[in-house]
Order: C-alpha cells, then structure tokens, then sequence
C-alpha cells in the first residue's frame, strides 16, 4: 500500500499517507470489504502511533487482532505492532481497550477513523508538544 511507503518516510510524508489512507478507507467502506478495512487499520494505527495517538492506535490493532474477518497475517502483524505499543500504554488501559473493541461495529468504527483521519493535524510536533505528551502519558501510568 502506498500509505505504508509513504509513512515510512517520515513527517513530510504524512500528509499524503493520510490521504491515501482515508481514500482507501473510504472505498473499503462504500463496499463493505472488511478484511481490507481491517488491513487499512494496520497502517492507520501506524499513523496513529506517530502522532503520539497511542490509544486509539492500540485499539485498531486490537480490532484487527480480534475480529473474525481478519487475515492471518494481518492478526499477526498487529500482534507485532501491539507488542510494541504495551508498553507504551498502562495495563488496565489495555484491558479496557481489550473489552471494548468486543463491542465495536467494524463499519461505524471505520466510519468514525474516515472521520478522524479527515480531521488530523499531520504537521509535525514541536519538541516541546513532544515531550509534554511524553510525560503525560508517563504520569498517568
């Protein structure tokens, strides 16, 4: 996918990944195509996870874990991703998102990601954004 090539080059690239994203976000949704609404979640979580968003990037990969649309290799590569992220994020944050995505409708979940991915500031972070949020996130743990 172009969004991956595009996030792998970093910060100046985001803007373009996201639109790529949510253009292919879009079409999985018009047709109902889950396991590729979930493979759109991997690289969005990635996205996510850039822009310091580590809890809701938790919970796509948590969906793509889980649901029962998903490829194997896309369990396993939010598995991976997952394992990365834990420890970013406290336990019982884990838990509840873990709880939560049992709930979650694939299609209005999408709906509401196609929603934030129009909305995100893809600019990047100043050091001190950076490191504010870095310590908020360790406070709360």
């Amino acid at each position: 996918m172009l969004a991956r090539v595009l996030l792998a080059y970093g910060l100046d690239r985001h803007e373009e990944a996201v639109e790529y994203l949510g253009n292919a976000l879009d079409m999985a949704i018009t047709r109902r195509l889950a396991p590729l609404i979930l493979d759109i979640y991997l690289d969005t979580a990635q996205f996510l996870a850039q822009q310091h968003k580590l809890e809701h990037a938790a919970e796509l990969l948590l969906l793509v874990e889980q649901h029962n649309a998903s490829t194997h290799d896309s369990r396993q590569a939010a598995s991976h991703h997952l394992n990365l992220l834990e420890g970013q994020l406290p336990c019982a944050t884990i838990i509840a998102l873990k709880e939560r995505v049992k709930k979650i409708d694939l299609l209005v979940m999408a709906q509401s990601t196609l929603t934030e991915l129009s909305s995100v500031d893809t600019q990047p972070d100043t050091a001190t954004d950076y490191h504010r949020r870095r310590r908020d996130t360790q406070s709360s743990r």
